[in-house]
């Protein structure tokens, strides 16, 4: 039997539904293979999780559980050391999803089936991952990035340079940071100071962008299994001109299925952006539809309870994606690595790395 590490929690404003994510993967998977729940505080210590509840996590208490570290091809629970087969990120926002825990996985050389840590760190940055989509020539609203200094030295011509690249309404959002959170829409100057202290709180850089009218906001997912697997896109239907983070985790999910032609688009990019990147994993990809044309918002790597709903509201089925995920991880992946001949004041660089 495999044995399966499932990573969730971390330092984040996404913490609680990271958990959720977490012990939902963990509880799928129990009966398939040998699952380690690794809890990330928010201090990100990792945790043995085995046996805790939603209930033990809601109160924030590590009192009792043994500490887990990394060691070479598995990790260490107290004094135990486990091999593992596969880790599962389920850490939502933070350093979990922006490539931290995917980079000690990669140093340690423990197995992931989730993505790595380079597409992690891209795809955390909104405006890194506007510059990489359009290099594959997808479309993206037209956007700058502000960074904190660059506004402390000089509140008036920052502003100003926003106003003469872009139009308002304008959308601020922290730069690196979940979805939905610290968002907010700038109709004036005014608004735009306020918008700017308010992302700024999150992040030390924002994403500001033209905010495209009478929207639609669509979302698909995809995963490599067996083959590439695309989800069927949903609407996400909101009263308000964006969604809220209660939109998504609080107050239900209010969509209906996107079909035809606009369907059809918006897969085809998804496909292209999951292929071209090289991407691995489950991860959901965010569009908006404004006057007829589809423009890529932002992609989730860790996307919440890993998008299994958008293929099939059947826990049996999301069961089988997990797996499917956890099976691929086993095909042979190239491994670079040093050949011993950097010496002691002689390393001429020459053939010091190979491919296997």
């Amino acid at each position: 039997m495999k044995t399966v590490a499932v990573f969730f929690g971390g330092k984040s404003c996404e913490h609680e539904v990271s958990v959720f994510t977490g012990l939902l993967a963990a509880k799928l998977l129990d009966t398939e293979v040998k699952c380690l729940p690794v809890y990330v505080s928010l201090e990100n210590e990792l945790f043995d999780g085995t046996g805790k509840t939603a209930k033990d996590y809601a109160e924030l208490s590590t009192k009792g559980m043994k500490p887990v570290s990394f060691v070479k091809g598995g990790i260490k629970i107290g004094r135990k050391e486990r091999k593992v087969d596969a880790a599962l990120n389920c850490c939502h926002g933070g350093l979990g999803e922006g490539g931290g825990l995917s980079a000690f996985l990669e140093w340690y050389e423990i197995p992931s089936c989730s993505p790595r840590m380079t597409e992690s760190a891209l795809f955390q940055d909104k405006y890194l991952t506007k510059l990489a989509v359009r290099s594959l020539g997808v479309r993206t609203a037209d956007g700058i990035r502000l960074t904190e200094e660059q506004y402390a030295i000089n509140k008036y011509a920052a502003c100003r340079l926003v106003e003469e690249r872009l139009s308002y309404p304008l959308i601020v959002k922290p730069n690196r940071l979940g979805s939905s959170v610290g968002i907010g829409v700038a109709e004036d100057r005014a608004s735009l100071e306020t918008c700017l202290t308010e992302g700024f709180s999150y992040d030390d850089s924002v994403l500001i962008e033209r905010l495209l009218e009478d929207k639609r906001d669509v979302n698909c997912a995809v995963y490599q299994g067996e083959r590439l697997v695309l989800s069927e896109c949903e609407e996400v239907v909101s009263s308000e001109r964006i969604l809220s983070y209660g939109d998504k985790y609080e107050r239900g999910r209010n969509t209906v299925p996107l079909e035809g032609e606009l369907a059809r688009e918006v897969k085809a990019i998804a496909a292209k952006i999951y292929r071209r990147m090289a991407l691995r994993g489950v991860v959901r990809l965010d569009f908006i539809v404004s006057e007829g044309k589809v423009y890529f918002n932002e992609l989730n790597v860790v996307p919440g309870s890993l998008a299994y709903y958008l293929f099939s509201p059947s826990l049996a089925k999301a069961r089988e994606l997990l797996l499917s995920l956890i099976n691929k991880t086993n095909e042979p992946h190239k491994k670079v690595e040093t050949t011993g001949l950097i010496k002691r004041g002689n390393f001429t660089g020459q053939n010091s790395c190979k491919i296997r």
